[in-house]
């Protein structure tokens, strides 16, 4: 294998899969051990791979390079980082492997380095990209990622650690569910060829989220080895391989249809509907946040919410000291009182729809009448009673008390 690119080239494309590959670890950053370089002379295009125990990036370098012969090689990751920064900026530099080793050379320096076993369990398989699934506006599927997945208490072992994905006819279903509550969000799909549903790790899906957004288009496909799930974003250099985070057993176990069925049939059971401006909500917790952390209190564990034809009242524990009333725009059903994890209730309205000024936020009851949860809803008509199969968007929190 050999091939000459501008320093700046290779350079970026190892920040790039590093990037990736370091911040996903289940434990926090995880330290990249190898990067697979594949060099195709006929398509002339470099390929740098990294690999963590949830996911794969590739970065396709097709532009300002040379492919004198193709080879694939697999290279410490940490020593060819040093070796290609070690190069000033803007000089050519040449990559070329033998059988043991990868020369790195531009002008009179030359550094050697010893090459790892390809075939290493170091570097899993990929599974490769089978038929397309599924093609959306890049818009909508970062939409449902953050509508579908923002439900998490991050002080708590409830955060969601799996995204839901479901795809079939037209519609597109993003979904998680946590110790903090239900987060559902329907989006619009451009073309869909048959059924696809797993679940996939959110973190690693969310590394991915800023890339697809600079797009127009993006692609899923499942692997062939049914390992993995394929994202490419039209006119990036960068494909994602995200492993499904279960097996279709464990999709099945997600009960996902129960949870559509249940929360939809309490969200129907509405016993209150409140129309609030979105800014004047965030900024009272906002305001309670300051002023506990004035009062001595580090964070807001607890946070009340009651609804009344006066206003939203919110009001967290007596250390922290605060009590405040929003104005609301309209009540319909009757007041309502709940106690929540700040965390958890605060967390809701990081996905509600940005275009949107006014939230439309639903009291949803137990059995006994009691309510249980909160939830929002993407629709302005929505009334206690309504029939809530329409809805595209819900995200709902539970109670820590009623």
């Amino acid at each position: 294998m050999k091939i000459t690119a501008n320093q700046q080239v290779i350079d970026k494309s190892i920040k790039v899969v590093e990037g990736y590959a370091s911040k996903e670890g289940s434990g926090g950053s995880i330290n990249l051990t190898a990067i697979l370089i594949e060099a195709d002379k006929d398509a002339k295009t470099i390929t740098l791979t990294a690999e963590n125990e949830i996911s794969a990036t590739q970065y396709v370098i097709a532009e300002g390079i040379e492919v004198e012969s193709s080879g694939k090689i697999l290279v410490p990751a940490a020593r060819l980082k040093i070796a290609v920064s070690n190069v000033p900026a803007g000089e050519e530099v040449t990559l070329e492997a033998d059988d043991l080793n990868l020369t790195i050379s531009s002008g009179r320096r030359k550094l050697s380095l010893a090459l790892l076993d390809v075939h290493s369990p170091i570097l899993p398989r990929i599974g490769e990209p089978g038929e397309i699934a599924a093609t959306f506006a890049s818009s909508e599927f970062v939409a449902g990622f953050k509508g579908g997945s923002a439900i998490a208490d991050a002080s708590s072992s409830s955060v969601a650690s799996n995204v839901y994905l479901g795809f079939e006819g037209k519609k597109a279903l993003f979904a998680t569910r946590s110790g903090a509550g239900v987060n559902i969000k329907y989006v619009n799909i451009d073309k869909i060829d048959g059924k696809l549903e797993v679940l996939v790790n959110r973190n690693s899906l969310g590394n991915t989220i800023e890339q697809i957004a600079q797009g127009e288009k993006v692609e899923v496909s499942l692997s062939d080895n049914k390992s993995d799930i394929h994202l490419v974003v039209d006119g990036e250099n960068v494909r994602r391989h995200i492993r499904l985070a279960t097996s279709a057993h464990d999709v099945k176990a997600f009960q996902i249809d129960v949870i559509l069925n249940n929360t939809k049939s309490s969200i129907s059971k509405s016993i209150s509907v409140v129309k609030v401006n979105k800014r004047d909500l965030i900024a009272t917790f906002r305001s309670a946040d300051t002023i506990a952390s004035l009062n001595g209190k580090t964070e807001v564990r607890d946070i009340k919410v009651a609804v009344s034809k006066d206003g939203i009242a919110i009001s967290v524990d007596d250390r922290a000291g605060f009590d405040d009333t929003v104005d609301i725009t309209s009540l319909v059903g009757e007041p309502a009182s709940l106690l929540f994890r700040w965390n958890q209730f605060t967390s809701l309205f990081d996905s509600y729809p940005a275009d949107r000024e006014e939230l439309i936020i639903a009291f949803v009851p137990k059995d006994n009448n009691l309510v249980r949860a909160i939830a929002l809803i993407d629709d302005e008509n929505f009334a206690p009673g309504d029939d809530s199969e329409s809805l595209t968007y819900v995200a709902m929190a539970a109670a820590s008390q009623p």
